[in-house]
């Protein structure tokens, strides 16, 4: 009995070692550096798209924050609505040179729950208009420059408080800055009378 015991564990090892060996010649495990930045796998986030076949394959690039074992925080924008943290096979090395000929084109809006948002990087001006705050902004990824105003109401602006915060410190006799709160008050015609 320990004789068919004996041989059992010694198949068994060996056929570990015949399993790690042929694992091996498959790869080494890809290792990234903090400040690298990457393509992340689509395939386990949801969107609001109607079919996966048309949505991108690859998000980003996103830098690398730091390595948590095998996996690495990355850091995503506030809108997206999942956890920081992916397994090295989500992830492909962005090579920063595109194929010749081959244009990458800025990543679209970001689909979440309330509909779609774009990354806000700076608001440009502000003024009022009919009584309410307007913002001429400047978008993530956009080339070129945005010459439309957004109500400040509007929603866009939901996600980015920091921003605006930001602006009115810096220009605070602006619209809608500690020194122009409120809105013109416009006079009113007086009619002619015959």
């Amino acid at each position: 009995m320990e004789n068919i015991l004996e041989f059992m564990k010694k198949n068994a090892a060996k056929s570990q070692e015949t399993m790690k060996r042929h694992a091996d010649k498959q790869g080494k495990e890809i290792t990234y550096k903090v400040g690298d930045q990457v393509f992340l796998s689509s395939r386990n986030i949801t969107t609001d798209q109607p079919s996966k076949k048309i949505e991108d394959k690859m998000l980003g690039p996103f830098p690398i924050v730091k390595k948590v074992r095998t996996s690495y925080e990355l850091k995503l924008p506030q809108t997206m609505k999942v956890h920081n943290v992916f397994h090295s096979n989500l992830l492909r090395k962005d090579s920063g040179d595109p194929l010749p000929g081959q244009i990458q084109e800025p990543p679209g809006p970001i689909i979440t729950a309330d509909g779609e948002e774009w990354d806000l990087a700076d608001i440009l001006n502000s003024r009022w208009h009919y009584s309410r705050l307007q913002y001429r902004c400047a978008w993530v990824d956009e080339k070129t420059r945005d010459l439309e105003w957004y109500y400040a109401d509007g929603g866009e602006f939901d996600n980015s408080q920091d921003i605006v915060k930001d602006f009115h410190d810096r220009y605070p006799r602006k619209a809608g800055g500690k020194e122009n709160l409120r809105a013109p008050t416009q006079k009113k015609k007086k009619r002619r009378t015959r």
